[in-house]
């Protein structure tokens, strides 16, 4: 049997941990570890901190955008480079925050007042790369 649980605001209350007793009743499921399956809006980087030991099995992250399956992180559609430079136009013409995640690392202009700040890399593991960013170094 497989188990799929969202993380956040399912069994991550904080954004930064799973309750003791939620991660003990985790481990006691009966058969595979690797068919316990995690997914959430955030990319994978933001959500291995979260899962911890417990991540064994397959990670869906960026609300099924990003795979990690055996370790190895996969980008299901990329985004073309047309798109991307759309979408870099808008964010300059009204000048607002940003996250633009990849693989692994992002690029982004966050308040430091807003929420999302505490989640993004929590553990400090990426490279934040510079707004003008080429689809390459995303993937």
């Amino acid at each position: 049997m497989k188990y799929i649980f969202d993380v956040d605001g399912t069994i991550s209350f904080d954004g930064k941990s799973i309750d003791p007793r939620i991660i003990q009743s985790i481990k006691e499921l009966p058969g595979n570890p690797q068919d316990i399956i995690f997914a959430s809006a955030r990319p994978i980087r933001d959500l291995l901190p979260i899962v911890g030991d417990l991540a064994t099995g397959p990670l869906i992250g960026g609300n099924g955008a990003i795979i990690s399956l055996n370790g190895e992180v996969k980008i299901m559609e990329p985004i073309t480079n047309r798109d991307f430079q759309i979408i870099r136009k808008v964010i300059n013409s009204v000048d607002v925050d940003y996250i633009v995640d990849g693989k692994w690392n992002y690029s982004a202009r966050v308040s430091q007042d807003s929420f999302i700040l505490r989640q993004l890399d929590p553990n400090h593991l990426l490279i934040k790369l510079p707004w003008r960013p080429s689809i390459r170094q995303l993937r």
